[in-house]
């Protein structure tokens, strides 16, 4: 074999080895996402205490209609209606000090992150129980529907 044969072979083998790896390390991760998916919940870290968000509490929120841009790629843009709450009440009813507040990274039960300035923050919604999920992030006026969070699972506040 080739000199450049083998090393492809011993590049491919430490790649691979290196990827059952990190799929070990981060099974129970992954499994925990999942069971807030299935319990229909969010968390909010912030100061290393973790809130628990469900339905219910988004429901006791008084929820209301909201139209935002929906884009999707390859396809027209539309103005489509949900049905949430501003994320700023869900932080007030934590009552949390969002004095030293700088951001917020919304992560989804596969692992897509969406870290957003405070400005953003102020904007967002979280939108309940629609076709990707019991909770999404949305911001309405994002003109390419990018950095929303579908399956919402937590929310790191720094």
């Amino acid at each position: 074999m080739k000199k450049s044969t083998i090393a492809i072979i011993a590049t491919l083998a430490v790649l691979g080895t290196a990827v059952v790896v990190l799929l070990a390390l981060s099974r129970e991760g992954i499994a925990a996402r999942q069971q807030l998916r299935e319990d229909a919940v969010f968390l909010v870290v912030y100061n290393d205490v973790e809130r628990r968000v469900t339905v219910e509490d988004i429901q006791a929120l008084e929820p209301e209609d909201f139209d935002a841009n929906y884009n999707r790629s390859g396809r027209p843009a539309e103005i489509r209606t949900f049905y949430g709450v501003p994320f700023l009440r869900v932080l007030e009813h934590l009552e949390l000090d969002l004095t030293p507040l700088e951001r917020a990274v919304f992560a989804a039960s596969d692992g897509y992150v969406s870290a957003l300035p405070i400005a953003d923050i102020f904007a967002a919604y979280i939108a309940l129980c629609d076709d990707l999920g019991p909770f999404r992030m949305v911001l309405p006026d994002d003109p390419f529907s990018q950095r929303w969070v579908h399956w919402l699972t937590d929310v790191t506040l720094s």
